[in-house]
C-alpha cells in the first residue's frame, strides 16, 4: 500500500518526527508561544498531572530541528509515489491544471492571472464581501459537498445545515447509532503541513515555521486566488474573521480582560504575531503581484491566523495538524466526548458518534475535553458555560534562596514538577498536588521529608498546613480583587441587552474565572476551620496560632496587597 500524507507517519515514526520538527531560523519564541498554545490542551489533562509529559512531548516535536528544507520538499514528493503531488493530491480531481510555469524557482500548476485579472477578481471578491455572506453560507455548504463529492468524498449520513443561532453546523440525514462512523473525510480531501511543504508558492517562504503557521500562508495565498484557487469552494467557507480577542482593539483587550490572565496571554501571543510577520513581511513586499497587498497586510495576516486557530484539527493518530473539509462545520457541544481522528484502516479523518442521532438532529464533537474557557476564546472565540473543565492556573515555585532547596528540587524533580509548576484550579475540584508542592517548599526540617507525598493529601505538620493555606487564600483574594466588577455585578452586566458580543464573552470569561477563585477560596476556608480551633480539657478552643490569628482575620478585609503583607508575616521573604 502506498504511503500517504497521513497514514506514513503510523508506519514510521522518524518521518513524523522530521515533519514536526523545524529549524529556528530566526523565531523560536514565536514557536514557542504561537504553536505550544494551539496544541496545549491536546496534548495534556488539567486534571492528572501526567499532563506534563504528553506536553512536553509537543513541544519536543513543535521546537526540534531538521536538516535542509528544500531537500525535505523533495523527499516529501517520493513519499507520495507520484511525480506530481499538487496534481495528485492537492489539486481537486473536478479540475484541469494549466500548463506548469516557473516562478521564482518554484513549479506552480495554476495559470499564473495577468495583472488585468487580479484587478477584476479583486472586485468580484470586494463585491461579495459586502454582499449578506451569512445568508449564503448554508448554500455554500451545498456547494462544497457536491465539489467534495466530485473529488472523492464518498456519500455520508450527516449534511451541512443551518442549525439556528449558532449559524452552519452538521445534521443527520438517518438514523446513527453510538459508535457508528458519522463522517469520513479521505485523507487526500485534508490538508496539512504536507500540502504546505508541496504548494508551489507558500513552500518556499512556510519553510521551517510550523503547521499552523504553515496553513494561515496558505489559507492567505488561496484565498488571493479567488474562484481561480482549486479550493474555492473550502476556503470560501472560512469566515474573515472570528471573536478571538487577537482581533480585539487594545483598548478593548484591556477594557474587557482586566484581571483575567487572559489578557497577558493575549498580548504575548500578538506580540509574537506580529514579530513573525515582520519577517514574512520581506517575502510579500518582495514580489507584491504575486502577494496581493489586500491579502498580505499585517491584518489580514492576524485575521486569518485566528480563523486557521478556529478551523484546524489536531489529529491524534497521526501527530498532526490538519484542515478538513466538511468536519471543520461541526460544533462543539459541553457534553460531548466525540472527536476526529486519523483512521489507517480508513485511509480518512473519522468522527466515531459517541450517542444516537435521529434524522435532523445536530451531531455534534469535543473541541478539546480539557480546554479551559481562556483557550476556547483565544482559539475558537466563543466561551462554553458549561465547560466542566474550565480552569485557572496558580504559579508555585522552589525559592532559590531556600538553604534546602538541592533537597527539595530533588524531591519535586522525582515527583515529575519542576522548581517552577503553575497548577490547575478547577471549580469544585481542590488541587492537592498543589498542596504537597506548597508544604515542601516551605518546610525547613528535613526530618519531614519523609511526610511529603505527591500521592497522598497528607499534612505534615499543623503549623505548616496553617501557613501555606493562608498563603494560598492571601493570593485567592488578590487575583480576585485585581477585577473590576465582583461576581454578582458581573451577573447583572451579563442581562444588559446592548452588550456587544465580546463584552458578553469576556463578562462570561470573568465570571467562570471568578467561580474557580471563590470555590478554591471556600475549600481553603474548610481546610482551615479545624486548624484555627482546636478543644482543650476545658471544653474550649483554643487556637495553635493565636498569635496570628487576628492578623489573618484583618488581611482578610484588606483591599491591597495581602499577598505581600503575609510574606512578610509568615517570614516567606527570608
Amino acid at each position: 500500500m502506498a504511503a500517504t500524507k497521513l497514514g506514513r507517519f503510523l508506519s514510521d515514526p522518524s518521518l513524523l518526527m522530521e515533519k514536526l520538527s523545524c529549524p529556528c531560523s530566526g523565531a523560536p519564541s514565536f514557536r514557542s508561544s504561537l504553536e505550544h498554545f494551539v496544541q496545549a490542551a491536546t496534548s495534556r489533562t488539567l486534571l492528572q498531572h501526567s499532563h506534563r509529559s504528553a506536553q512536553a512531548s509537543s513541544e519536543q516535536h513543535l521546537h526540534g530541528r531538521r536538516a535542509s528544507g528544500s531537500s525535505h520538499r523533495q523527499r516529501e514528493c517520493s513519499r507520495f509515489h507520484c511525480a506530481n503531488p499538487i496534481a495528485s493530491l492537492n489539486q481537486p480531481k473536478v479540475l484541469s491544471p494549466s500548463t506548469s510555469i516557473s516562478r521564482t524557482g518554484l513549479q506552480t500548476h495554476w495559470k499564473e492571472p495577468s495583472s488585468r485579472s487580479r484587478e477584476r477578481f479583486g472586485r468580484l471578491r470586494a463585491v461579495k464581501t459586502e454582499a449578506p455572506v451569512d445568508e449564503r453560507k448554508a448554500e455554500w455548504g451545498s456547494e462544497l459537498e457536491a465539489w467534495l463529492g466530485e473529488s472523492g468524498l464518498p456519500e455520508q449520513p450527516v449534511e451541512i445545515a443551518d442549525v439556528g443561532p449558532k449559524g452552519l453546523g452538521v445534521k443527520a440525514k438517518r438514523v446513527i447509532l453510538k459508535g457508528e462512523v458519522a463522517l469520513q473525510v479521505p485523507e487526500h480531501l485534508t490538508v496539512t503541513g504536507v500540502d504546505v511543504a508541496n504548494h508551489p508558492v507558500v513552500a518556499n517562504i512556510a519553510e521551517g515555521r510550523g503547521d499552523v503557521i504553515g496553513l494561515t500562508l496558505w489559507v492567505m495565498y488561496e484565498r488571493s486566488l479567488g474562484e481561480q484557487s482549486g479550493w474555492w469552494p473550502f476556503v470560501r467557507m472560512f469566515p474573515q474573521r472570528t471573536r478571538s480577542p487577537l482581533l480585539w482593539t487594545s483598548e478593548k483587550q484591556n477594557e474587557l480582560l482586566r484581571g483575567s490572565p487572559v489578557l497577558a496571554d493575549v498580548q504575548e501571543r500578538l506580540r509574537a504575531v506580529e514579530s513573525e510577520y515582520a519577517q514574512l513581511s520581506t517575502f510579500f513586499s518582495g514580489d507584491p503581484e504575486l502577494f496581493l497587498p489586500p491579502f498580505f497586510s499585517f491584518e489580514a495576516f492576524k485575521e486569518t491566523f485566528a480563523v486557521v486557530l478556529s478551523r484546524v484539527v489536531f489529529l491524534p493518530s497521526a501527530d498532526c495538524f490538519a484542515l478538513v473539509p466538511f468536519a471543520d462545520c461541526i460544533n462543539h457541544a459541553s457534553d460531548s466526548t466525540a472527536s476526529l481522528d486519523f483512521s489507517a484502516d480508513e485511509n480518512a479523518v473519522v468522527l466515531t458518534a459517541d450517542r444516537d442521532y435521529q434524522p435532523g438532529d445536530e451531531v455534534v464533537v469535543t473541541y478539546g475535553a480539557d480546554k479551559p474557557n481562556s483557550e476556547l476564546l483565544i482559539n475558537y472565540g466563543f466561551v462554553d458555560p458549561n465547560n466542566s473543565n474550565d480552569c485557572l492556573f496558580q504559579p508555585a515555585e522552589l525559592l532559590p534562596t531556600d538553604r534546602l532547596m538541592g533537597f527539595k528540587q530533588q524531591i519535586v524533580e522525582q515527583a515529575g514538577f519542576g522548581v517552577k509548576e503553575l497548577f490547575p484550579l478547577l471549580l469544585n475540584r481542590f488541587p492537592t498536588q498543589l498542596l504537597v508542592y506548597l508544604r515542601l517548599s516551605r518546610l525547613q526540617d528535613p526530618a519531614q521529608f519523609p511526610k511529603v507525598n505527591f500521592e497522598k493529601d497528607m499534612v505534615v505538620s499543623q503549623e505548616n498546613e496553617y501557613e501555606i493555606l493562608m498563603l494560598l487564600m492571601a493570593d485567592m483574594r488578590e487575583r480576585l480583587q485585581s477585577y473590576e466588577n465582583q461576581t454578582e455585578d458581573e451577573m447583572r452586566l451579563l442581562n444588559t441587552r446592548d452588550l456587544s458580543p465580546e463584552g458578553r464573552l469576556a463578562c462570561q470569561l470573568r465570571i467562570g474565572e471568578q467561580r474557580i477563585l471563590q470555590s478554591t477560596m471556600t475549600a481553603v476556608r474548610n481546610r482551615l476551620a479545624p486548624i484555627r480551633g482546636v478543644p482543650t480539657k476545658s471544653g474550649g478552643m483554643q487556637d495553635p496560632n493565636a498569635d496570628i490569628i487576628e492578623m489573618f482575620d484583618q488581611v482578610e478585609s484588606i483591599v491591597s496587597a495581602p499577598g505581600k503583607f503575609f510574606q512578610k508575616v509568615l517570614g516567606r521573604d527570608k
